[in-house]
């Protein structure tokens, strides 16, 4: 039952583990990003693509990978897969790259942004039902940072405006 998503603290308190704040952090980018893909499917955003640099480390390839093929271990993989064969007389072989020989370059998204968020805490946000929606997009963006643009920075400034007597 114990699925590691509370954590007891030294007071005896029950708090979220961080298994539960990153699980928490991916379902709300999810419905964050269905909501948007929704409203603007046909937007055309004029948003520069992230630096994309190799990190010299290969893996093999997945189904829905982009990133570029290895093609020194590609072939490697697929010479070293049908070595073994026999041959009567050396010759010029042929030989035939499977799924499985093909190799994938790692790659690391390289950008570098500071994100700052202002968010509202007045009172007003918990009347008009906004207060939900924005702890949610807040931990949608914080997750989005922390898992897929390491490098950058995000802050997160609270604001509450109150009225004077």
């Amino acid at each position: 039952m114990n699925q590691g998503f509370l954590d007891r603290s030294s007071d005896g308190q029950w708090r979220l583990s961080p298994k539960a704040m990153r699980r928490l952090g991916e379902t709300a980018l999810r419905d964050v990003a269905q909501q948007l893909s929704s409203r603007a499917a046909n937007a055309n955003c004029d948003v520069p693509e992230p630096r994309v640099e190799l990190t010299g480390a290969t893996r093999p390839w997945q189904f829905g990978d982009t990133e570029p093929w290895n093609v020194t271990r590609t072939l490697t993989n697929a010479v070293l897969r049908q070595a073994g064969t026999k041959a009567d007389k050396p010759r010029i072989r042929r030989f035939r790259v499977t799924v499985d020989d093909v190799e994938v370059s790692d790659t690391e998204t390289r950008t570098q942004a500071a994100i700052a968020l202002l968010v509202d805490t007045s009172f007003s946000m918990v009347m008009e039902n906004r207060w939900l929606p924005m702890k949610r997009t807040a931990l949608a963006l914080d997750h989005l940072v922390r898992t897929r643009f390491r490098s950058d920075a995000l802050q997160i400034i609270a604001l509450a405006v109150t009225r004077e007597p």
